[in-house]
């Protein structure tokens, strides 16, 4: 796992170990206007989140990447992680903002796994 000043991340080894998952929490399902939410991140599963896929675990709302390692470059890896960091961090702007989505539980923490 991973600390940052934009969130959490957590590394998983997937498949036969031959490619890597990035996960990040965003936000979890605000009190009201819970269709609206969810139906905003169906929406920008298709146009915002480039290779990263947002998934709805229990009633958090999470951002996810997988990527192979068998070419991965550590500067290219960099940019991948930095560029997956201001996706996240755009997202959970845009939804406490627009649905006073509240901040999502640490990995810790989180009983959903």
């Amino acid at each position: 796992m991973l600390e940052s000043k934009t969130g959490e991340f957590l590394f998983s080894i997937v498949g036969d170990g031959d490619a890597i998952e990035t996960k990040t929490q965003i936000a979890m399902l605000p009190a009201r206007n819970q269709e609206e939410f969810q139906r905003f991140a169906l929406a920008a599963n298709d146009v915002a989140t480039g290779d990263a896929k947002l998934s709805l675990r229990g009633e958090t709302l999470e951002l996810s990447r997988q990527e192979s390692v068998r070419h991965l470059e550590p500067e290219a890896a960099t940019r991948a992680l930095k560029e997956f960091g201001a996706t996240a961090a755009k997202l959970k702007a845009i939804l406490r903002q627009s649905f006073q989505a509240r901040e999502p539980l640490p990995f810790g923490l989180d009983r959903v796994k």
